[in-house]
């Protein structure tokens, strides 16, 4: 449906995303939001270089996913901390 696949992927990572992230410095001690906003700009979606409308969702689904874990692993933080609660108890 977005054009994606395997190859494209891998090249789209490679070329495009890892560059992009391997220099950020994610905030020590910042929020989530601080951080989902940082790989956003990194992140944020350029027109296909053979002008396609090939979109890399799952790619940077991946990177962004990843990266968030990372940060989360070196703070000591639980994803569950920075989620607001939607209840109390789980029946």
């Amino acid at each position: 449906m977005t054009g994606e696949d395997f190859d494209s992927c891998c090249r789209h990572a490679r070329e495009q995303l890892w560059p992009r992230v391997r220099a950020l410095e994610l905030p020590a001690g910042g929020s989530l939001a601080e951080v989902l906003a940082l790989l956003d700009g990194a992140l944020s979606a350029q027109a296909s270089p053979q002008g396609g409308a090939i979109a890399h969702n799952a790619v940077r689904c991946a990177f962004e996913l990843a990266l968030v874990d990372a940060w989360l692993r070196e703070q000591g933080r639980p994803l569950a901390t920075e989620l607001p609660r939607a209840r109390d108890e789980v029946a």
